[in-house]
């Protein structure tokens, strides 16, 4: 059984899961998980795997608030992050964290390339609607129209 605040709930849980992850990642690498040579590539990698999780996610809602669904790309679902995680479960974080940093390397690059195909794909998908007739006006901020219209004045 499922409730709309209970999707909600779980997606909002899924992204603080993301964050507490990286974060972890990246204070690890920073408290001597990697070698100091490798150190600064850890920590972008980091947070390049956390901005590139949560805005896959976006872009998945913000389709879905347009009327589409996103589901595409390579890294679509946070079980990818952890079937990639798994080999760490086994091995440890490898010999001088080698095998945790490749694995945020490889999600950091996986979870961009999902970026990219969701926003490919809403292009592409949106200008296929456009070609068919003009579109409906919409607010910036959806549901604040009310609200932008007081400020303008009578």
């Amino acid at each position: 059984m499922s409730t709309t605040f209970g999707a909600f709930y779980d997606s909002t849980l899924d992204r603080v899961g993301e964050s507490v992850l990286f974060s972890g990642i990246a204070v690890y690498f920073l408290r001597g998980g990697v070698p100091p040579e490798r150190l600064a590539l850890a920590v972008v990698a980091c947070l390049i795997a956390l901005a590139a999780s949560l805005i896959v996610s976006y872009t998945r809602a913000r389709a879905e608030g347009l009327g589409l669904t996103a589901k595409v790309g390579i890294s679509a679902a946070g079980r990818a992050r952890a079937a990639a995680g798994a080999p760490t479960l086994f091995f440890g974080p490898g010999n001088h964290g080698s095998l945790l940093f490749w694995i945020v390397v490889v999600l950091a690059l996986a979870t961009s390339l999902t970026v990219v195909q969701r926003v490919r794909y809403v292009a592409r998908a949106t200008g296929k609607a456009s070609a068919r007739g003009p579109s409906r006006q919409r607010d910036t901020l959806p549901g604040h129209a009310p609200a932008l219209q007081s400020r303008k004045g009578p």
